[in-house]
């Protein structure tokens, strides 16, 4: 085009044209030359800007290598627990009991065993313990009656009533022969010889017991009499004990030391019944947050635990996918954010065989001891549980971060001699939160592939400053560490 321009030019000049006329047309000329540019760079310029939007964008992403070394990997086991006292006493009066009469503590105080801590009105209680006592009594005096048997006297005294009852028979069936003589002759009805024979009837019942009692009374009592008898004493003993208890926890005492964590009851009131007896024996906790003295109010008068004495325990609930690893006397850890940086050190000590589900989530609960000789930790506290299952030295192991699925195979990527990447199935051992234990699948020296996400654009020329997971920094760029 511009060719073109400056050919015209040269013809118009040869044709004579006046030099104005000339100078005009060449300042036209110019700016076309100039706008023809300016629209060739705008559109390049916006070529090159498409190219840069619609080009991919880097993924913030980079590769390690990381080879496959020996070490220690030590697995544990994190749970969620409740600090509990271990042992928890519930105290109530008796069924029956009067009014309270004194309460001697109230909450938080610290007591000593056998102190009294409160007191009902009791007389109701005595008179059930002299009831008891006639009862028992009674039932002994009829057992060693049937023992010893009848006394020659009471055999003859029964004898004489055998033998009115055989004089008033013969009495009897003398007048019924009579009285059939009449009818016979017709001197007597129907009616008065039924009369007749009904007195011979009666009589003879009679004297059928008189003998029979008389036969009981020569011979010794049944096996199973005395055992009936033997029973009624029992009972009547087992029912003057019972007696005697509750006379005796008319009065509460302390079963042990500790302190009061529950007072609920006040002078002039009936004490509500909490199961008939005074259930203080001492005794553990069991595997549930429920007896922590942080839970809802318990159905006894009077509530204590040992939790000033320093000896606590812990209940956590582990992981149903975890349970079958934790054993009776591994070693535990617990934090709490009570005391940021503290850590409390203790054992298992029991685990439940019964589940809980909630929410979907079945969980079972270990019970744990506690080291607690500051007395830091209070019963309700929250904590973490980190249980030890156990330490492989001198181990093959790579970082937990390389571990992944496919194909329904646990394994790693690792580079191959031509330096391509693949996917390598491995066995896994015990693991921690930064270690994975190898047990076949790899040896020491491999080259594990590790791609990981940076933290940001902008930082990425700080990526050679992070370590990974498994090589000596705990800081792991995938979790977000600093």
């Amino acid at each position: 085009m511009l060719k073109q321009l400056f050919s015209k030019n040269k013809q118009e000049i040869e044709n004579g044209e006046s030099d104005d006329l000339i100078n005009f047309r060449k300042k036209r000329q110019k700016k076309i030359v100039i706008i023809t540019f300016v629209l060739i760079a705008v559109f390049a310029g916006g070529v090159y800007g498409y190219q840069r939007l619609s080009a991919p964008k880097p993924t913030n992403q980079a590769v390690r290598l990381i080879p496959v070394q020996k070490g220690d990997v030590t697995e544990t086991i994190s749970a969620t627990g409740t600090v509990q006292a271990t042992k928890r006493v519930v105290l109530n009066f008796p069924n029956g009991s009067g009014k309270i009469t004194a309460v001697n503590v109230k909450v938080g105080d610290q007591v000593k065993a056998g102190q009294v801590l409160a007191t009902v009105d009791s007389s109701s209680l005595s008179t059930q313990v002299k009831t008891a006592q006639a009862n028992l009594s009674a039932a002994k005096a009829r057992l060693e009656e049937m023992k010893k048997g009848a006394s020659a006297e009471e055999i003859a005294v029964k004898q004489q009533s055998v033998n009115k009852a055989k004089l008033s028979l013969d009495i009897a069936k003398s007048n019924y022969e009579e009285q059939k003589k009449l009818y016979s002759e017709g001197k007597i009805d129907q009616l008065q010889l039924e009369q007749a024979k009904n007195n011979v009837d009666q009589a003879q019942a009679n004297y059928n017991l008189e003998v029979a009692q008389l036969n009981q009374l020569k011979s010794p009592p049944k096996s199973s009499e005395l055992q009936s008898a033997q029973a009624s004493v029992d009972q009547a003993y087992y029912q003057l004990q019972q007696a005697q208890i509750d006379l005796a926890n008319a009065t509460l005492k302390a079963p042990m030391d500790g302190v009061i964590v529950e007072v609920n009851g006040e002078v002039g009131e009936i004490p509500s019944s909490g199961g008939g007896s005074n259930n203080g024996s001492t005794g553990n906790s069991s595997l549930s947050n429920s007896t922590s003295s942080g839970s809802s109010k318990s159905s006894g008068f009077i509530v204590m635990d040992n939790s000033n004495s320093g000896e606590l325990e812990v209940i956590s609930q582990v992981s149903q996918n975890d349970i079958g690893k934790v054993k009776i006397g591994m070693n535990a850890t617990f934090t709490t954010t009570s005391f940021e940086g503290k850590k409390f050190t203790g054992k298992v000590t029991a685990i439940s065989p019964e589940a809980t589900t909630q929410s979907g989530v079945t969980t079972y609960s270990v019970k744990l001891s506690v080291d607690n000789k500051e007395q830091l930790l209070m019963p309700g506290m929250t904590v973490n549980t980190t249980i030890t299952v156990g330490t492989h030295t001198n181990t093959l192991f790579v970082p937990a971060a390389a571990l992944k699925e496919q194909n329904g195979k646990m394994g790693v990527m690792v580079q191959t001699t031509n330096g391509q990447s693949r996917f390598q199935e491995v066995t896994i051992g015990y693991y921690s939160t930064d270690k994975v234990e190898i047990l076949s699948g790899l040896k020491e020296g491999d080259q594990v592939v590790l791609t990981f996400q940076l933290p940001s654009s902008t930082n990425n020329q700080r990526s050679n400053q992070f370590r990974l997971p498994g090589t000596g920094d705990n800081r792991n760029p995938l979790r977000g560490d600093r």
